[in-house]
């Protein structure tokens, strides 16, 4: 039996049926183009896992509820980013735009039979799994073992090297919350560590969504703790 597709799917099933299909070709075939708005979901915690995506254009948040109501990010996808793509049959998280946002959607059952006849699908999938092992393996350690400002470094770093700065200039689409519940930490202490990152010189606030590096070295080597964290 086929698995159901997610709300996001098949919303743009319902349009292409007025309008012609977007369809994109990419490395792991032809992909069909979806659309979200700003908090509109994707695929949620539990649904069946019938496709993967390459984000186009945009951010998406992919988070886990706790039964209290807290909300753990686990990762930001970026264009050029995969998502989706789990062993286990049913999603593990919640996956929502934070902004406009485009993905290519790939049906699964197609991956499974392009990666067994091509050894160049194969090659490319398991980059994307190890990727994704070596990601989360990184935010674990940031989880549990550095400080506040650490991680906030770490953060900033992170998406930097993601992202193209122009002039040091960095998009940050994310909100102050989002961050909180990425970094776990909580959205005032995030709040001040920008203010403290700012008065030490590290980066400037232009606006709530940019922020400006003005020392990248030295924000690098406060996210790898080999500076005093700051005060």
């Amino acid at each position: 039996m086929l698995a159901m597709h997610s709300a996001a799917e098949s919303k743009a099933r319902r349009t292409n049926e007025a309008n012609s299909k977007e369809e994109t070709e990419a490395p792991f075939g032809l992909g069909v183009v979806l659309r979200l708005k700003p908090n509109e979901t994707l695929f949620s915690e539990g649904d069946a896992a019938a496709s993967f995506y390459q984000i186009k254009e945009g951010v998406i948040r992919s988070f886990r509820m706790m039964i209290d109501g807290r909300r753990q990010i686990i990762s930001f996808s970026q264009p050029g980013d995969y998502l989706g793509l789990e062993w286990e049959g049913d999603r593990a998280m919640t996956a929502e735009a934070i902004i406009d946002t485009a993905v290519v959607s790939y049906p699964r059952r197609h991956l499974e039979g392009r990666a067994t006849a091509d050894v160049r699908v194969q090659n490319r999938m398991m980059a994307v799994l190890f990727g994704g092992l070596h990601n989360a393996q990184e935010h674990l350690v940031m989880l549990g073992r550095q400080t506040a400002m650490e991680k906030l470094g770490w953060f900033l770093v992170r998406l930097a090297r993601s992202s193209r700065m122009n002039n040091g200039a960095l998009a940050l689409p994310m909100n102050r919350t989002d961050i909180a519940d990425y970094l776990g930490l909580s959205m005032e202490t995030v709040s001040r560590g920008f203010s403290l990152l700012t008065r030490e010189g590290y980066i400037a606030l232009p606006d709530a969504h940019q922020v400006c590096i003005r020392n990248f070295k030295r924000l690098d080597a406060l996210a790898r703790g080999e500076v005093p964290t700051a005060h």
